[in-house]
């Protein structure tokens, strides 16, 4: 027997460093277009023809889904509208070989395990030490067994998708998972922040994940952008209305103005959302009710869409900013001293509800009122606190 596998003896390649295994990897996983003629691969729509590709970051909420949502549609379209994709929730409280087995069997269902599918594996951190020999066995072995002997393999036309966020804390109790997400083909979902620094910097980073070009030309991004430009460089606003046919300015652009408006200093993709979706809303209420519109009541209420848009723009950033000093720290999981802990965690002194007071503007619901609550405005357009007396914005 052992002359007989002698002629399948092979040379074994001696790798010096991460970037020789990353390379090997990738050329395994890296797939010919054309190599099925005219069936689809999944692997087309990723940006190397990878059939694997980890989707990370060190925070949640910088646009892992969105990113691997793309991913979806690009595939849709080229399935003619067939669903092509199955999200795989690797949650735990444990995952071993036969869970994953089970999902990938269940979630598939009758569809035909050879047509073009992409496989979503989100990964929870609190299970990223468990799962490290499993990912090995489906990804580079392409091919995973349960305790019974099922076994599920990987087709060529199928692509696996991993989406998982590596806190700062977890590198140390997960590390063998950590070093093998590191030799896979990955994107890195950035901060706005750091997208910004990017841009600004003309910096090129194939591995990162800069500005998604469909929210940049969407009309909550576009319709909040345009206004707060104008907001910044003090145009008036009272003939202003959103052209949702027109597209402005470029993404560092975009992301200079929303950051410097958000109130919040180093935000997620999920923060800077909320804050664009809530202003967006306010936005949108404001073009539709004739308070605001300077053709009908321009001879008697002339400038009230300025002011009406700039205090909502103080309440979208209001909404947006925590009450809690402690709260970015822990999501970017820096570590904080025991004692330090609960003196982080105290209401910010700017934020509390009960010792202060709280102007807000509201939309009623026919769409074309407004209530305002909690202030006056004087003759000279000034914000004043009705109860002491003080100003809380000059006009």
């Amino acid at each position: 027997m052992i002359s007989k596998l002698q002629f399948f003896k092979q040379q074994l390649e001696t790798f010096h460093c991460d970037d020789d295994y990353k390379q090997y990897l990738k050329s395994h996983f890296v797939q010919n277009p054309n190599i099925l003629g005219r069936r689809v691969l999944a692997s087309t729509i990723d940006r190397e023809n990878s059939c694997v590709r980890v989707v990370t970051s060190d925070r949640t909420g910088m646009g892992k889904s969105l990113y691997i949502q793309r991913m979806k549609e690009g595939l849709k379209s080229k399935c003619y509208g067939v669903s092509s994709d199955v999200i795989i929730p690797v949650h735990g409280p444990k995952v071993t070989s036969d869970s994953i087995v089970q999902l990938l069997k269940i979630s598939v269902g009758n569809k035909d395990t050879n047509q073009a599918l992409i496989f979503h594996l989100d990964i929870s951190p609190n299970v990223l030490r468990q799962v490290d020999s499993v990912l090995f066995s489906l990804l580079i072995l392409q091919a995973v067994s349960d305790s019974q002997g099922k076994i599920w393999r990987s087709y060529i036309s199928h692509l696996y998708a991993i989406e998982v966020s590596v806190l700062k804390n977890d590198i140390k109790f997960a590390k063998p998972t950590v070093e093998l997400l590191k030799l896979l083909p990955t994107v890195q979902c950035l901060s706005p922040r750091s997208v910004c620094n990017v841009l600004e910097e003309g910096r090129g980073d194939a591995s990162a994940r800069l500005m998604d070009e469909k929210e940049f030309k969407s009309s909550h991004f576009q319709r909040v952008y345009q206004y707060l430009r104008r907001h910044i460089s003090l145009s008036p606003l009272d003939r202003f209305s959103y052209n949702p046919v027109l597209v402005e300015g470029k993404h560092v652009e975009c992301l200079q103005v929303l950051l410097k408006q958000c109130g919040v200093k180093d935000p997620s993709w999920s923060e800077l959302k909320h804050f664009v979706e809530f202003l967006n809303s306010q936005l949108r209420s404001c073009e539709n009710s004739i308070f605001c519109n300077e053709d009908i009541v321009g001879d008697v209420m002339s400038g009230l869409k300025t002011f009406v848009v700039k205090f909502m723009i103080r309440m979208s950033k209001d909404f947006a900013t925590s009450s809690l000093k402690g709260e970015v720290a822990a999501e970017n999981q820096e570590e904080i001293p025991l004692e330090e802990t609960l003196q982080e965690y105290q209401i910010d002194e700017r934020k509390q509800w009960e010792q202060s007071y709280h102007p807000y503007l509201f939309f009623n619901e026919d769409g074309m009122s407004i209530t305002f609550v909690g202030f006056n405005v004087t003759r000279t357009g000034d914000l004043m606190d009705p109860v002491k007396g003080l100003m809380i914005e000059a006009g």
